[in-house]
């Protein structure tokens, strides 16, 4: 009967798949408590979200308590303005949609559900949205569901972009319905690297207990994978041993895995068992753009640690090896750490003398990011972006603390982050920037007693 179970799929993919990380989560949710998952540039990570929305992969891992639960995927690129009335309304859609799913389909609590939606849609009140959502959720729970998952999927922008109302308006419908109700959301990048947690602390207390990584398939998924895209693009002779040989060289990663069967099926030359096959795969146009979109995924220390992987030395940055390891990224082996893809292996090693040609600043206003000596501190306000800027275009001379006021005034007409009075304000942006260069090793922002302040590189 397990093998059976184990053999029913929907969309393609067996509710086995990602068992261990499935597992986790639901661990995590059916206990009461919320999390966040994070995982590298095509890590699958609405891929996972899909599967815990679906009513066969909870059944299959929760048995006879599934019954009771509800999984609402909420798609956040479907966003196309981040204010408190947008995600409601999205959220009473996606409750429909689970509500229509479900077996049985709850119908009298369906259709009010659609009447809620429908009259949220309709009003231009905010305040109509909100009270028509926390209607929906008590009519949920009345309807005979225990307990209900609220998956936020592609939450990055969200994070990043909406008002503090929006993010920390979610707190009040789970403290509503304590151990009920719970949010996962599903992220490149940590929460705290989105947005200063102080900015949407409510919300944030709530996820980030619980930081779980994506990391790469587990080899029953991965050979799954390559069976798969095979057959679909008629990539013929794969033995055992050359699908083992793929694995090892995508690392596992799913995207990496993608993209060297699709340089496979683009150029039928390319065989597994050819002494020149590794090294043009490293370079081919189909797999470099997959091993950039995994490298612009990584945090600034987690790129430093990496590196120092790659060139052999001992990496100082400890919190940058935990995470690349729980991403999948690297592996434990004697002696040390190794970059579990060969394949990217390379492409981080070839970041080695382009990020040593380039000059020591190089400012980005379009990404909001500055690198210094070729390491990036992203996702800076306009503020911050603008005092950093003031102090680089001074080096290696210091700058006065009454320019950098000046300066942050004309600024925070347009973006102001901090409250108190403007000398506060001042001290909190630059003691933010020394911590985000401190992260990445580069103790490089002094700041004197008179408030003047000078990279020292």
């Amino acid at each position: 009967m397990e093998q059976m179970k184990d053999e029913r799929t929907m969309g393609g993919r067996p509710v086995s798949f990602r068992r261990d990380l499935i597992r986790r989560v639901l661990d995590v949710l059916t206990s009461g408590e919320s999390c966040s998952l994070v995982g590298v540039g095509s890590s699958g990570k609405s891929n996972v979200a899909r599967h815990l929305a679906r009513r066969d992969v909870l059944a299959y891992h929760l048995g006879a308590r599934a019954a009771a639960c509800l999984s609402v995927l909420v798609n956040c690129t479907d966003l196309t303005e981040y204010t408190p009335v947008a995600l409601h309304r999205l959220m009473l859609d996606a409750l429909v949609r689970a509500l229509q799913d479900a077996v049985p389909s709850p119908n009298g609590a369906t259709a009010k559900v659609v009447a809620l939606r429908d009259q949220a849609i309709a009003s231009a009140s905010a305040e109509r949205a909100r009270i028509n959502l926390k209607d929906a959720f008590a009519t949920v729970f009345r309807s005979g569901f225990d307990q209900l998952f609220v998956l936020l999927d592609d939450f990055d922008p969200v994070a990043q972009r909406a008002p503090t109302a929006t993010l920390n308006g979610l707190r009040p419908f789970r403290d509503d319905h304590k151990r009920k109700l719970m949010y996962a959301t599903f992220t490149r990048r940590e929460l705290a690297y989105l947005r200063a947690e102080a900015q949407f602390q409510e919300f944030y207390e709530l996820v980030a207990a619980h930081t779980i990584a994506i990391g790469p398939y587990g080899d029953d998924d991965a050979r799954a994978l390559v069976r798969e895209l095979s057959e679909q693009w008629g990539i013929g002779g794969l033995s055992p041993a050359a699908v083992e040989t793929l694995l090892a060289w995508s690392g596992n990663h799913p995207g990496l895995l993608r993209a060297i069967l699709t340089a496979m099926h683009r150029e039928p030359s390319i065989r597994v068992g050819a002494t020149e096959t590794l090294s043009r795969l490293q370079s081919h146009c189909d797999v470099l753009p997959e091993c950039g979109h995994i490298w612009e995924s990584l945090e600034a220390e987690e790129q430093a640690a990496l590196i120092a992987v790659a060139c052999g030395t001992a990496p100082t940055e400890r919190d940058g090896l935990r995470s690349l390891e729980a991403k999948g990224v690297i592996h434990t082996r004697a002696g040390g750490y190794a970059i579990r893809s060969p394949i990217f292996a390379a492409f981080v090693a070839s970041q080695l003398p382009s990020q040593a040609g380039r000059g020591s600043f190089e400012f980005d206003s379009a990404r909001n990011e500055v690198r210094i000596n070729g390491y990036p501190i992203r996702d800076l306000s306009l503020v911050e972006l603008s005092l950093l800027r003031r102090i680089c275009e001074r080096y290696p001379k210091p700058v006065s603390r009454a320019d950098l006021l000046a300066d942050m005034l004309s600024h925070e007409s347009l973006a102001r982050q901090y409250g108190g009075s403007p000398e506060a304000r001042l001290s909190q942006y630059l003691a933010g920037l020394k911590r985000r260069l401190d992260l990445i090793k580069l103790d490089c922002l002094r700041i004197y007693p008179d408030g003047a302040c000078q990279l020292v590189l």
